[in-house]
């Protein structure tokens, strides 16, 4: 078994976290930190404690199967400091086959010590399984977790992890049926398809969305598609029905992270760039865009707009992560601060503008409100304790009064999404986001105070002066639209120029 040094891991806090297989002289110590991540921040069954215990059991070779066979058995991982132990994690020494064939490996029983959060343990303990996973094969990572294990569920969503609610029928001792994730090894990150070309023409109806109410860029589409019209035009497939995302209906290799568009015609996986997307829509799909719907990327903002959303990306759509996985609580706590600034200064610029830039809603709007409706219910939550309180958006009088403005605009927040971010409780009463042990939401009722008011209605507010300059780094995002859709962009000739002086 290889040993692996994460210098990442490194801090004010200690040295580099370093991974090794765990010995027999280790196990009790492993004992008393599982309970310890587990039992501060779950309610577990007496059953599963009893389990968590058993690691002679689980390292066993052989060991039973539960269905009449043997296994070889889990290793036992480790992750150090020194002779620290700061995390451990159960890996299956076999690889099991897939619903569609792919050779899969799993892990479980991941623990953090509270004492080390902040620090990615967890982290680097899910990069050395998948390290070893390639090693041994396999083609994808599958693994189950607890609902009530939000802080898990949000890492794994970080680290390229999507939810599989088609292969969730396992129901553990305590009645919960488990949630399961998955992340595919041999696939590159994103495929980026430009509407328009010859091979994929803008058609209606010939196009899906592949989208999970639960992920923030799957909503970003949604939203938009709602806003323009074109959701008359573009099914959306909800992946968390479990009826969407199979390698039969989509031509391709394994289960498709949302969000993602494939072509009926051709059952060819088109784009999964959740970041890009939104700009397809609003620019080669002009031309289906429903009467009196909003152009979310006008012509003489676009250069305003590209900037805002290159900073909304890094330091608020990105910038719970950014807390929640840093590499020590040093870096936690800067990445908490620039968090919270970014929301001030958000307050700030809304202070007069009913919108970002103004009178007029546009994408940086849509962008900013999926991270605003998942925070204080979804991230918040799971941010580490050593940080001390987190604000929240309500803490922030114009940004909250804005975000309920746009809740309350149509287009904006369905049941189902609203159900999935944990501000609408689910068919049978609970909240699957920010809640306590006992299953109340950690804010009181988070559907009343989205629904209160606004009052916004009156302001207007001219767009922030402009800081943009030339052809900046940031401008890549609007020359990978604008380039491809000169057609969109004829009424901006100052742009075109530019895009023809940058490229030569």
């Amino acid at each position: 078994m290889m040993s692996t040094d994460n210098t990442g891991g490194t801090g004010s806090t200690g040295g580099p976290v370093r991974v090794r297989l765990a010995e027999p002289s280790d196990y009790e110590a492993v004992r008393a930190l599982l309970l310890r991540a587990y039992e501060s921040r779950f309610w577990i069954t007496s059953a599963y404690r009893s389990m968590l215990l058993d690691i002679e059991g689980h390292v066993a070779d052989p060991r039973p199967d539960g269905h009449g066979g043997q296994t070889r058995g889990e290793d036992l991982l480790l992750a150090v400091d020194g002779e620290t132990i700061l995390g451990a994690v159960f890996v299956p020494r076999d690889t099991q086959t897939g619903p569609d064939g792919a050779v899969e490996q799993s892990f479980g029983r991941l623990g953090v010590d509270p004492a080390s959060a902040g620090r990615g343990v967890a982290r680097t303990l899910v990069e050395h399984v998948e390290d070893l996973a390639r090693e041994r094969g396999a083609e994808r990572i599958a693994i189950h977790s607890g609902p009530q294990m939000h802080g898990a569920h949000r890492m794994y969503e970080h680290l390229g992890y999507r939810r599989r609610p088609e292969r969730e029928d396992l129901v553990v001792d305590s009645g919960q049926r488990l949630l399961v994730y998955t992340r595919e090894l041999d696939r590159s990150d994103d495929v980026t398809g430009v509407f328009g070309q010859a091979d994929l023409p803008v058609a209606s109806g010939r196009y899906r969305l592949l989208a999970s109410a639960a992920d923030d860029w799957s909503r970003l589409q949604t939203i938009v598609l709602r806003l323009t019209g074109l959701d008359q035009h573009v099914a959306i497939e909800w992946t968390d029905d479990g009826t969407a995302g199979t390698a039969a209906t989509i031509g391709v290799r394994g289960p498709v992270t949302p969000p993602a568009v494939y072509d009926s015609l051709t059952d060819r996986l088109i784009n999964s760039d959740g970041n890009l997307l939104s700009y397809e829509w609003v620019t080669a799909w002009r031309s289906l865009h429903g009467v009196g719907a909003p152009d979310l990327y006008p012509v003489g903002l676009r250069d305003e707009i590209d900037a805002l959303n290159q900073q909304l990306f890094d330091d608020v759509n990105n910038g719970p992560y950014k807390v929640l996985f840093a590499g020590s609580l040093g870096a936690a706590r800067v990445a908490k601060g620039v968090w919270e600034a970014r929301l001030a200064e958000l307050d700030f610029r809304l202070a007069s503008r009913r919108y970002l830039f103004g009178e007029r809603l546009t994408d940086s709007d849509v962008r900013l409100f999926v991270t605003l409706a998942s925070f204080d219910q979804g991230y918040r939550p799971s941010f580490p304790a050593e940080l001390g309180a987190a604000a929240r958006i309500t803490d922030f009088p114009y940004l909250w009064a804005y975000a309920r403005d746009l809740h309350a605009t149509p287009g904006f927040a369905t049941e189902r999404e609203l159900r999935a971010t944990g501000i609408l409780t689910q068919p049978d009463g609970r909240y699957t986001a920010g809640v306590h042990r006992d299953q109340t939401p950690v804010d009181g009722n988070p559907l009343a105070r989205w629904s209160e008011p606004a009052g916004r209605e009156h302001l207007g507010g001219s767009p922030p002066p402009s800081a943009v300059s030339a052809i900046a780094p940031w401008r890549r995002q609007r020359m990978w639209t604008a380039a491809r859709h000169h057609e969109t962009d004829r009424e901006d000739p100052e742009f075109m120029a530019a895009c023809t002086a940058q490229r030569q």
